[in-house]
């Protein structure tokens, strides 16, 4: 019995390793990320992935043991289902070593040289900000030293986003909007809506749609917009943007929330937000689902709290309360009529013995098969939580695809 008991204990601890969190972007048998930080980043990956062409892999590894990193890699991303072009980046939490690999046609956009570039500013960014920080800034920067395919960035981005310094603009566009959303007359309410917001709250605000995120993740794409173009009030240019993207594959939309403003405007109440602009952006009801959206975030400004979304399960739980009374109130007025009842059993009009029953049979007349699509998910886009612009400035925020 103790033999049994000792064997059970070890498949026990040898199978705790299958809980770790893992995707096809992101390996952390270690949890060295949040759950949150490990769905942020995954999402991010996939976008950033699906929009180069190359799937970029983060493992953070606590069992390489006495091999090479190089051998480490090879045998991950030769086992795994990521695309045979790959940018593989390993770090070993404990020997805190770092490596990334180039394979396939990823081999030709990134050469020793613009590893090592990319390997020494993952290490500065990871002693400064910390690994999730410096995982995003991992990957927005090879997505900049991709050579075969290079985006067009817009005109207010930055030649040097690492030498970029904050700045106050005076008289920035409140809504830009560049996917051409809305009507002129359109355009000139939000404009309205969003500049009596501001001057209420105290807080920036500003409204900004597009076709492209630009090879960035969004919510990496809001920040930037904000931060410059010189958004923001005071000296933590406090303050939020609302980005629509409309790129194919890639729709969907960002809050990025800066300074003080992220004490207000916390994940928690934006997802509420979201949970009522989500049936509006589905349906492309853009200008609708705008409006409703920033009289939202007056309210969280004023109250501290989102409006509630009701839920279709306390639609369902309400009808079903109704149904119930409905139904008790009627049974007991029919039970109070006098009328002729039916019998249940036909046995008294049965002579005794005058039945017998000889043969029976179960005769199988059809069959009926029905098939229900499973839906996937439409909020991935986006997730929430801290991260960082670029430049490296620190935002937070929430935000869906649709």
């Amino acid at each position: 019995m103790k033999r049994l008991m000792t064997l059970l204990f070890v498949l026990l601890i040898l199978a705790i390793p299958c809980f770790a969190q893992e995707s096809l972007f992101v390996y952390d048998p270690g949890d060295q990320l949040t759950s949150e930080e490990f769905s942020e980043l995954t999402d991010q990956m996939e976008t950033v992935s699906s929009a180069v062409g190359i799937d970029y892999v983060f493992c953070i590894a606590d069992d390489v043991g006495e091999q090479p990193l190089s051998d480490y890699a090879y045998d991950y991303y030769a086992n795994s289902d990521c695309s045979p072009d790959a940018l593989l980046l390993v770090l070993d939490t404990e020997q805190m070593t770092v490596n990334a690999f180039a394979y396939g046609e990823a081999e030709a956009y990134y050469d020793d040289a613009t590893i090592g570039d990319l390997l020494d500013q993952f290490v500065d960014d990871y002693s400064a900000q910390g690994l999730k920080q410096a995982l995003e800034r991992f990957l927005i920067n090879a997505i900049s030293a991709t050579q075969a395919a290079p985006v067009e960035m817009p005109f207010w981005y930055p030649e040097d986003v690492h030498a970029f310094e904050d700045f106050h603009a005076e008289n920035a566009p409140l809504v830009a909007d560049d996917a051409d959303l809305f009507t002129s007359e359109e355009e000139a309410a939000l404009e309205a809506q969003i500049r009596s917001i501001r001057e209420t709250v105290g807080h920036d605000l500003v409204l900004y749609t597009d076709v492209t995120s630009y090879g960035l993740p969004r919510n990496v794409c809001a920040a930037d917009f904000y931060q410059f173009n010189g958004y923001g009030f005071g000296d933590d240019y406090s303050g939020s943007v609302l980005f629509i993207c409309m790129e194919e594959g890639n729709r969907g939309w960002y809050t990025a929330v800066r300074g003080e403003s992220q004490n207000i405007l916390t994940y928690e109440e934006l997802n509420r937000v979201d949970d009522r602009l989500e049936p509006y952006m589905k349906r492309g009801d853009y200008f609708k689902g705008v409006t409703g959206y920033l009289n939202d975030i007056l309210t969280v400004y004023q109250t501290g709290h989102a409006p509630r979304q009701l839920s279709v399960k306390w639609l369902l739980i309400s009808l079903a309360v109704g149904l119930a009374a409905a139904a008790i109130t009627l049974a007991v007025l029919r039970s109070k009529m006098k009328v002729v009842r039916e019998a249940v059993h036909a046995t008294n009009y049965l002579v005794d013995g005058s039945f017998h029953l000889r043969k029976s049979y179960d005769i199988f007349l059809y069959r009926s098969v029905s098939r229900v699509k499973r839906e996937k998910s439409s909020g991935g886009g986006g997730g929430g939580g801290s991260f960082s612009s670029s430049s490296g400035a620190s935002f937070s925020g929430s935000g869906r695809s649709f």
